[in-house]
């Protein structure tokens, strides 16, 4: 039983630092710091004390001409320091509003208090064959390519020497991995693989 209590003592101040990250209807939250959502439909979300980036898309109706149209934007990355609870909403209830800035790559979405500066891009797609059918995919290859990962203290940056460094880890792997299954592969697969090579 003291065991119990000291662990939940222990737990206090982490969760004292995190603050919630509600979202106006319409608005889905895919990842929180580079994790998968669980679920997006949860009412509130947990996020660090410090820089945290999520990724959000709207899929709802916006006011025009008084009736009301359906919009579904492109998924956001945005990045802003956490202070206190945030509440994110749309920057305007009209359609046209959304649609012109969506298209010109600019902000959609806002703090309800505004007192949070909010960094807001487009996700880049890799593909345009169903662009955006993985969106946790695709922020981590936009974090990885970026040189961005996520501590205890909120999303850090890799500085270009740093980031230079884990791309060149990266192609060492890969090209051991090429000589570990070329000296695997038969003669016959290795002719079938110069083959295909010479197509390219």
């Amino acid at each position: 039983m003291k065991k119990i209590i000291l662990f939940a003592l222990l737990l206090l101040p982490a969760l004292a630092s995190a603050y919630r990250l509600e979202v106006a209807q319409g608005i889905t939250v895919y990842t929180i710091n580079g994790e998968k959502v669980s679920s997006h439909f949860a009412d509130s979300y947990q996020l660090v004390k410090g820089k945290n980036q999520i990724a959000v898309r709207f899929d709802g109706k916006l006011s025009e001409q008084g009736k009301k149209e359906h919009f579904q934007s492109k998924p956001y990355l945005l990045t802003f320091a956490a202070k206190s609870n945030l509440h994110l909403e749309m920057l305007s209830e009209r359609y046209k509003t959304i649609a012109a800035a969506e298209k010109q790559g600019m902000a959609i979405f806002k703090a309800e208090s505004g007192a949070v500066q909010i960094e807001q891009i487009p996700l880049p797609a890799i593909s345009s064959t169903l662009p955006y059918v993985n969106i946790a995919g695709l922020v981590s290859h936009y974090n990885e390519k970026n040189g961005l990962y996520f501590s205890q203290g909120g999303m850090e940056k890799l500085s270009a020497t740093q980031l230079a460094k884990q791309q060149s880890a990266k192609e060492s792997k890969v090209v051991a991995q090429l000589k570990y299954w070329y000296s695997q592969a038969t003669a016959a697969e290795i002719a079938a693989f110069e083959q295909w090579q010479a197509a390219q």
